[in-house]
This record gives structure tokens, sequence and C-alpha cells, in this order.
């Protein structure tokens, strides 16, 4: 980590929170922790070699990522109350009973056991969980990494894989 941001508190802790989620999260293509310092006075992750395309093989061959809008611009976005997501108007969602959820496991659930509230306690452990947007064209996996306290302005901090139609 650069030095700089080493003495930023706030950052050593999003830091620290961030290498304890990753040493939870394996996967095929997932680099795994293979050791850390989050409290060193320069703290650092090692991981291990996951062999794929370099980031400017990726965009030559790819092309760049879809411009990322901040949530306030977006068509539809979750919003939080208290403990609890919000979902967006005539949006739908599935909370997953294992680790892994798809979007084939998303759409059956959706169908099957659709969720109206989202409370962090349910989702705790990084629960997955998935919300089909308003015209049901698009789709979000969601892991509520961490829910935000009052000493981080409530600042929640989640993993999404975004699907859409077609696409």
């Amino acid at each position: 980590m650069r030095e700089d941001f080493a003495a930023d508190p706030g950052f050593g802790l999003r830091f620290a929170d961030e290498v304890a989620s990753s040493r939870r999260i394996h996967g095929l293509f997932t680099a795994q922790v293979i050791d850390s310092g989050v409290d060193d006075p320069v703290p650092w992750l090692a991981t291990a070699y996951v062999p794929g395309s370099s980031l400017e093989q990726a965009v030559r061959h790819h092309g760049p990522l879809e411009e990322v809008f901040p949530a306030e611009t977006s068509d539809w976005f979750l919003a939080r109350s208290g403990d609890a997501f919000v979902l967006p108007e005539d949006s739908d969602a599935f909370v997953g009973a294992g680790y892994v959820l798809g979007p084939a496991d998303c759409e059956r659930g959706i169908g099957a056991e659709p969720v109206a509230e989202l409370f962090f306690d349910d989702l705790a452990d990084e629960r997955p969980f998935c919300v089909r947007s308003p015209d049901g064209e698009e789709l979000v996996i969601v892991r509520l990494v961490r829910p935000g306290t009052e000493e981080d302005n409530g600042s929640v901090t989640v993993a999404l894989s975004r699907y859409t139609r077609g696409g």
C-alpha cells in the first residue's frame, strides 16, 4: 500500500475489512489471500497468482468497461433506510439460501420466493441476494460486505455483479 494511503486511518480500516472479506471468498478465478500485514506500518497483501490477460490485453480484446454512473444518476438503485435496503418501486428481489447465486437462480427465486424487504441481519455473512430492475432488463447479485456504522457515516460496502438481458 502506498504510504500516503497507509497514513489515513479510515483507509487502513477499509483495507483490513477488504482483506478479511477476501479471505472468505473462494472461487476458480479468485486470487486467494496467502498472507497480509494489515497492522504493519505500511499494510500489505499477498495473493496467489491467477493466470489471465493483462489489463492492456483485456481492454484491447474486449474494449473498455461501460461508463460507471453514481447511483443518483442511475435509472434505478438500492437505497438504504436504517438497517435495510429499500427496493426500487416495481422491482423484485430474492435472498439466496446458500453462498452461490447465479442469474438463473435469481429468476427462479424471484418467481418462487420473492421478498419485499432486505434487512441487513438477513444478509449477514455475505449471504447473496438479487434485485431485478423495474423494467426486468437488469439483474444485480449483491453481497453485503459491511453494513456501515455511525463512525463511517453509515457507508455500506457491497460486492455486486450486474447482468442485462441479452448481454
